[in-house]
């Protein structure tokens, strides 16, 4: 219903010299609420996560990713995950996201080209395929300009505004442990297990016939966040990022459990220490790192 500008709050009247390539699939009005949607968000998860997801939602209705971030909803499977995304991509439009995986767009030569003009990718329910190479996702995310070609079509370069949200019962591991690799990831923990009597059917469908409210407060966190110019979690919310972190760092995990007091001969080498790391990957079952990474 017009042109917003979200650090204003003013809603200007559609005009051709804005040139715009993206419209929400809904009005906005200011005044509106929605009072059952923020009753949902305070039911799956911790309010310093709450603050954390009303400033995600303001954030993807925005085009570009100048905070250079993705989002990680974490939690085991029936916790509401699947029902937020549904919701913001109802919100977005779906004409305005893409769909691929974080496995996807790391090895399918043809993955990125999806996210061309979109401003947001969204996936649930990825899997925890270990990540040997982040390089393309860093790229998306980082502002690069993107190399990109469809199957038999000519390549061409574009810089990607797809800000890419994820879904996961269980963080894919990644030999990618770097603060490059973890800072660029906002994660947002479903701690609530929803029982299947509890559960209600279009229940993503009774959310968005709050779509006008939702869109209203979540614009009204961006310029905040805009001007504080990155994510902050607090509290609680701070213990996401460390369990992704924990999680995806085999290296971690093997210090965390004691192993290497058992290095082989008690040298303490690194070939022997990465001998004990070794020894406890394979008998828990873990993709073991490369030498390479180990020492790094």
């Amino acid at each position: 219903n017009g042109m917003l500008d979200w650090a204003t709050g003013e809603l200007k009247a559609h005009d051709p010299s804005y040139a715009s390539t993206v419209q929400m699939q809904v009005g906005y009005d200011p005044a509106t609420t929605c009072p059952v949607f923020e009753a949902f968000l305070a039911d799956v998860m911790h309010e310093d996560y709450v603050t954390l997801a009303w400033e995600m939602i303001g954030y993807l209705m925005f085009s570009g990713n100048p905070l250079q971030v993705a989002f990680m909803l974490y939690g085991h499977g029936g916790n509401g995950k699947g029902t937020l995304l549904r919701v913001i991509q109802d919100l977005l439009g779906h004409g305005n996201v893409a769909n691929e995986s974080l496995d996807q767009l790391n090895t399918s030569t043809f993955s990125s080209v999806n996210l061309y003009g979109k401003i947001a990718n969204i996936a649930g329910d990825i899997d925890s395929t270990y990540q040997e190479s982040t390089a393309t996702f860093k790229k998306l995310v980082g502002e690069d300009m993107i190399g990109a070609e469809r199957k038999f079509g000519a390549r061409f370069q574009f810089e990607n505004w797809a800000v890419p949200v994820f879904s996961a019962n269980k963080f894919p591991g990644s030999s990618d442990v770097t603060d490059g690799y973890l800072r660029r990831w906002v994660v947002l923990h479903f701690h609530k297990k929803i029982k299947d009597a509890d559960k209600i059917i279009g229940f993503s469908d009774i959310l968005a016939r709050e779509l006008p409210g939702i869109a209203a407060k979540a614009v009204s966190r961006l310029p905040g966040l805009l001007e504080r110019g990155r994510f902050a979690p607090e509290g609680e919310a701070t213990k996401g990022i460390e369990e992704f972190a924990e999680a995806i760092d085999q290296v971690r995990q093997w210090v965390a459990s004691g192993t290497p007091l058992q290095a082989p001969e008690g040298s303490g080498s690194l070939t022997d220490l990465y001998a004990s790391y070794a020894l406890w990957a394979e008998r828990s079952g873990r993709r073991k790192v490369t030498e390479v990474e180990f020492s790094h």
